[in-house]
């Protein structure tokens, strides 16, 4: 593989009114993911997606057209909320992308299951602290995420489901609610074992749960 500066493809049409920077120019880019074909960044309370790739070039964000929408525009999008909001994390999942915040979590969805332009929305799930320095994880159909207090850290399940439905939350770590210490810094998951880890610079132990289910 290569190593180097990213490419990225000049604004050929328009101007910066009729085909502005995107927005995370001049923002500190918390987050990249790769969804639908697209690139994307996390930056502020900004989710971008450059235009769907061609051949090996995902790193075009600016319009084909200054007069036209097409499909293949990038996405531009910003999370509403009476909350201040920093996007920390994206993790994609079949009803669109989940959005992570702090205090606050959102999906990025569209309709016809394919983002583009006219058809991407941005709407709030829900309302549950996440630790934004600990990346959420998958788990097979559901994501994993953590908050913490001042002297041990709490693990959350999330299972999405259809886009007119809020989210299932499970508290995984509930019945041993104070074992795990906040001084955590990593979660990792292991979906073809159903486990997840957690573990901090600071200590030696590691901390797993595995799910089990039951055949009927």
């Amino acid at each position: 593989f290569t190593f180097s500066a990213i490419t990225y493809t000049n604004r050929l049409v328009g101007d910066t009114v009729t085909n502005p920077e995107p927005g995370f120019i001049g923002e500190k880019i918390s987050y990249g993911f790769f969804t639908n074909n697209r690139l994307g960044f996390l930056a502020a309370d900004a989710v971008v997606l450059g235009q769907p790739a061609t051949g090996d070039n995902f790193f075009n964000f600016f319009v084909n057209s200054a007069q036209v929408q097409t499909d293949a525009d990038p996405i531009d999008l910003k999370c509403g909320s009476i909350r201040p909001v920093t996007l920390t994390a994206a993790v994609p999942v079949f009803q669109g992308v989940v959005l992570f915040s702090q205090q606050q979590q959102f999906m990025l969805f569209s309709d016809t299951s394919v983002l583009t332009p006219s058809q991407a929305v941005i709407k709030s799930i829900s309302n549950y602290e996440v630790d934004g320095t600990v990346t959420p994880v998958e788990t097979g159909t559901n994501i994993t995420f953590i908050n913490k207090t001042t002297d041990y850290c709490r693990v959350f399940g999330m299972q999405t489901q259809g886009q007119g439905d809020n989210p299932l939350f499970v508290d995984l770590g509930k019945t041993v609610t104070q074992y795990i210490p906040s001084s955590v810094s990593s979660l990792f998951s292991d979906t073809q074992n159903s486990f997840i880890g957690l573990y901090g610079q600071a200590s030696k132990k590691i901390y797993y749960y595995r799910s089990y289910a039951e055949a009927n």
